[in-house]
């Protein structure tokens, strides 16, 4: 655990060091030096020095993160493993006090031992589900499913302990059979968890991307295509128009289809809850969009609905970055989002630049990262972009 702490420490040493060894800023100063005299091509060159140097940092930075990315996640998989060992070894546990309820209990005496056996292992059980706790909030592979698994090991242990407490020997082995299923359970679904993260080897690559990553890529699709569209609502269609509006709807569909995994694979994994938008919905829309595109209907409708689909995938981003760094998560379920999607925009007046700006400003409030800002703000300027061009 040290080593993984104290590794990025020292390389962002070193990069603060090369950073420095760049002189970034007094090249900045001598190509300004430059343009004043001028000599452009010395200015040029030394504009390109530092166009190179600051590339370099960022590929740097982007290194080291999916580095720290990694030695992360073989933290949380020792931890899953050592949960797993846990549980299974209270499992097992379990069985030997199940098979001795059934035969060997009798005297006073005995009913004593197993009641007090039963209970520690009803402590154990407690440590390993505040372990779990604490996993959750590094990880989305800690599903509810594994949280109903324990917390059903955990009534069955009470009824067999009460079973005990009124010397019914059967019924608390009864008990404690259903226990030791739910808590085989548990480890079975641990494992194929920790073995899906072993198969994604932390690249990030193919289907084992994290959720964020996939809506992410996703809401990057969409928004290229809504730009697309929206440069095309306007005028009749010449035939390479017709076959361009056909490539879209193609791509609407892959998007679709890509969702539509996602949403499959996010509830078998009980990580649907975690995602604030409605994707059910999301995907009724792109079937929606899809439809007018291969009907060459392409409308203000279909441009408010292709803006609601993006809005919807920013929010689902946002709700799961939100819920990955809090310090305390809060429980999402019964809650009702408000994701009404904005009117269309109009980036034709001095006003509806206003609401540019405004729409900037509130993705800041409510918690955007940079890059989502970032992206936000160039889906906007490209919509201007084009509207000027229109």
């Amino acid at each position: 655990m040290k080593e993984v702490s104290d590794t990025p420490q020292k390389e962002m040493e070193d990069l603060n060091k090369e950073f420095s060894e760049q002189k970034n800023e007094d090249l900045s100063e001598k190509s300004m030096q430059e343009l004043q005299k001028p000599n452009f091509q010395e200015a040029l060159k030394n504009q390109n020095q530092l166009s190179q140097n600051m590339q370099k940092m960022k590929n740097d930075l982007k290194q080291m993160q999916q580095q720290m990315q990694q030695q992360n996640q073989n933290v949380v998989m020792q931890n899953m493993l050592k949960s797993i060992n846990n549980i299974l070894d209270v499992s097992k546990e379990q069985e030997k006090l199940k098979n001795n309820s059934e035969t060997s209990l009798s005297q006073q005496n005995d009913y004593s031992d197993a009641m007090k056996s039963q209970m520690d292992l009803e402590q154990n059980l407690d440590n390993i589900y505040k372990q779990l706790e604490t996993l959750s909030q590094k990880t989305f592979a800690i599903s509810p499913e594994m949280g109903k698994a324990l917390g059903d090991a955990k009534k069955n242990m009470n009824e067999a302990l009460q079973g005990l407490q009124n010397k019914n020997g059967q019924g608390s082995s009864k008990e404690q059979g259903e226990a030791m299923q739910s808590l085989n359970e548990a480890a079975s679904l641990m494992q194929n968890a920790l073995q899906n993260m072993m198969q994604g080897g932390g690249d990030g690559g193919g289907g084992m991307m994290s959720l964020m990553q996939q809506l992410q890529q996703m809401a990057q699709q969409q928004m290229g295509l809504n730009q697309q569209t929206q440069m095309m609502q306007n005028g009749q269609m010449t035939m390479q128009q017709l076959a361009q509006m056909q490539r879209l709807s193609n791509e609407q569909g892959a998007i679709q289809k890509s969702l539509e995994e996602l949403n499959r694979e996010a509830k078998a994994s009980g990580e649907s809850k975690k995602i604030a938008a409605n994707l059910e919905s999301v995907l009724e829309e792109m079937k929606e969009v899809i439809s007018g595109l291969n009907t060459q209907k392409i409308d203000d409708n279909l441009i408010k609905k292709q803006d609601k689909i993006l809005s919807k995938l920013l929010d689902a981003q946002r709700s799961i970055n939100e819920r990955d760094f809090e310090e305390n998560r809060e429980s999402l379920a019964g809650k009702k989002f408000d994701l009404t999607s904005p009117d269309k925009l109009n980036l034709t007046n001095e006003q509806a630049k206003d609401v540019l700006r405004e729409e900037l400003l509130k993705a800041v409030k409510e918690g955007y990262s940079k890059d989502y800002q970032d992206l936000i703000r160039r889906y906007f300027e490209s919509l201007n972009n084009s509207t000027k061009q229109n």
